[in-house]
This record gives structure tokens, sequence and C-alpha cells, in this order.
């Protein structure tokens, strides 16, 4: 089974988010230069490697940020 399928699909879809918008964070915090056909390969597991774990791993610790920013924002 592949791991790394619709990775970031559903809980982008959850929050109200597009993939773009993780795009320009995990930019913002490290990989410049990522763009958005690496960001989908690595995500639905066509690229493999050590970059594509380390921009996945951001990329899940992104979207725990913001599923707790969220949740503050609700509970007001």
């Amino acid at each position: 089974m592949n791991r790394y399928k619709n990775r970031f699909a559903v809980p982008l879809a959850q929050l109200g988010m597009r993939q773009v918008d993780l795009l320009y964070e995990i930019q913002k915090r490290g990989y410049p230069r990522l763009n958005q056909q690496q960001l989908s390969a690595y995500a639905r597991g066509a690229t493999v490697g050590p970059q594509a774990d380390a921009v996945l791993k951001l990329g899940d610790a992104i979207i725990d940020e913001w599923k707790i920013q969220r949740r503050k924002r609700l509970a007001q």
C-alpha cells in the first residue's frame, strides 16, 4: 500500500484549505524552491526520498498547527 496516497487531501478539505496554501507555508519554512508539482508528487508518493520525507513531515506539522488554531477560534 502506498503510504502517501491522498496524504493532504482530506485534512486540508476539513480545514477548508487547499494544497497551494500548504505549499506557501512550506516555502516560508525552508523550502522556497518547492513547487506545486513537486509537492503533489511527494503527497501521492510518485517521488520518494529524504527530501520528500522531510517535506511531508513538515506538511503534517503545519496541518496539525492549523487544526489547533481552528479549534482555538471555534472555542472562542
